[in-house]
């Protein structure tokens, strides 16, 4: 990988934590659109990539991080803080440090796999990793909006539908 590269992935990935992680560090109303965007946001990026028909590999690539995104997702979600407000009624969602570490390891984790597999002399294509980071990314979100998904509505009285939609 020339350094440009690196540089620019590493800028890339940097604005991507920053951004994530100010939205995910304050306290926001869990509403249904705030567990819907997830989705969408996952429909549209797999549409998008799949409608250029990548190679059976980079497929493979795009389940096994997707996968292994949705099992991070679900543990990661633990650490966020959901509760309901009792004078207001509105459920809240926020970060913590917990969570951020769990962000900080995927991140580094994308890194330690590509130099892991540079020492084993498997360089391969540094693109398939980053699509399965861009996966594992999307799993996770999805992983996460799942079980919040599922704390607010038991807050909410287990109905999605009460959550308001904005």
């Amino acid at each position: 990988m020339s350094p440009t590269t690196l540089i620019t992935t590493i800028a890339i990935y940097l604005v991507i934590f920053v951004a994530v992680l100010t939205l995910l560090m304050q306290q926001r109303p869990v509403t249904q659109r705030t567990l819907a965007t997830p989705v969408i946001i996952v429909l549209v990026a797999a549409g998008l990539f799949l409608a250029n028909h990548p190679p059976n590999d980079a497929i493979l690539w795009i389940f096994g991080g997707g996968v292994l995104g949705i099992g991070t997702g679900l543990v990661s979600a633990q650490f966020m803080r959901v509760w309901r407000d009792s004078a207001t009624g509105v459920v809240y969602q926020q970060g913590n440090w917990r969570y951020l570490l769990v962000l900080l390891v995927l991140v580094a984790a994308r890194f330690g796999v590509r130099y892991l597999l540079l020492a084993l002399g498997m360089a391969g294509d540094p693109n398939l990793l980053n699509i399965a980071f861009v996966a594992m990314a999307c799993g996770n979100l999805l992983g996460r909006a799942f079980i919040i998904a599922q704390r607010a509505a038991t807050l909410s009285g287990r109905s999605f539908p009460a959550l308001p939609l904005q």
